[in-house]
């Protein structure tokens, strides 16, 4: 990935992974499972089923339900 750089976020589409950095962002074949893993010790929080967001850049939740 030539857009190796700080981690913002990772994403779902299909059966590929968004892999979204501070120099862009790119789709990777692998679930998103195996993309947290590989991610570690980033800290991230799986907020929904298909997205897990870098930690620093969640600044509020909320139970809409």
């Amino acid at each position: 990935m030539k857009k190796r750089a700080l981690l913002l976020a990772l994403s779902v589409e299909d059966h590929y992974v968004r892999v979204r950095t501070t120099k862009g962002d790119e789709l990777i074949l692998m679930r998103l499972t195996d993309a947290i893993i590989e991610t570690a010790p980033v800290p991230g929080v799986r907020a929904h089923g298909s997205r897990m967001p870098d930690r620093a850049d969640v600044t509020g939740a909320s139970d809409d339900g």
